[in-house]
């Protein structure tokens, strides 16, 4: 137990130790979420939202139901929904509710941002891109909205942030043409099958 409880300390310690060393950023993310959660209940929800909140979700009993229903209607990938579905049960249906997920996914998103900035050029170009980003257009439009965009901006971020810290740590990482390579090779997979289905583009034979 005494092991146990040393541990939690020092982690907590170590979590206030770093807050108080990132306040800068602490503080743009505290004023950007606190403006769009302000900005979230300032007109209704337009078709789209509707869409997302009432037709694939409240309108559902089941999770199951609701995720059969975006498969056969619609192109958006599922987990936005099922998070959202969950959070309707807990939250309630009203816009500023439903957008606060979306506003804390762009909260995630400059989060990672800013973290991953911080390992490639430094504090001062860290918190340039976190405060440009936290209060830009796209991030305030799509952290007003209920909407998977939001989510697709976090997962983008973090997923770029857990790649570096992955080449960082690796011990023979590949190198950048080699991704760039497999990047290049999924880009023709996906475009091979339409040229197919299209024919020849023009003056073509």
């Amino acid at each position: 137990m005494r092991r146990a409880a040393a541990g939690m300390l020092a982690r907590a310690t170590r979590w206030v130790r770093w807050l108080a060393q990132h306040q800068i950023l602490c503080l743009i993310l505290f004023f950007s979420f606190v403006a769009r959660l302000f900005l979230a209940n300032w007109k209704s929800y337009w078709y789209d939202e509707l869409l997302s909140v009432a037709i694939y979700g409240s309108n559902h009993a089941t999770l199951v139901s609701a995720l059969k229903s975006l498969a056969a209607h619609s192109a958006h990938p599922p987990l936005y929904h099922a998070i959202l579905y969950y959070w309707i049960q807990i939250f309630g249906t009203e816009e500023v509710t439903t957008r606060t997920l979306s506003n804390l996914y762009i909260t995630g998103a400059t989060l990672c941002l800013y973290l991953l900035a911080l390992r490639l050029f430094g504090r001062r170009v860290a918190i340039a891109s976190a405060l440009l980003f936290a209060f830009s257009y796209t991030a305030t439009f799509f952290g007003l909205e209920a909407r998977s965009y939001a989510q697709s901006l976090f997962l983008v971020t973090l997923s770029s942030l857990l790649l570096w810290r992955w080449l960082d740590h690796a011990e023979d990482p590949p190198a950048w043409g080699d991704l760039f390579a497999g990047r290049r090779g999924y880009i023709v997979f996906k475009l091979r099958p339409a040229e197919s289905r299209d024919g020849p583009g023009p003056g073509g034979d």
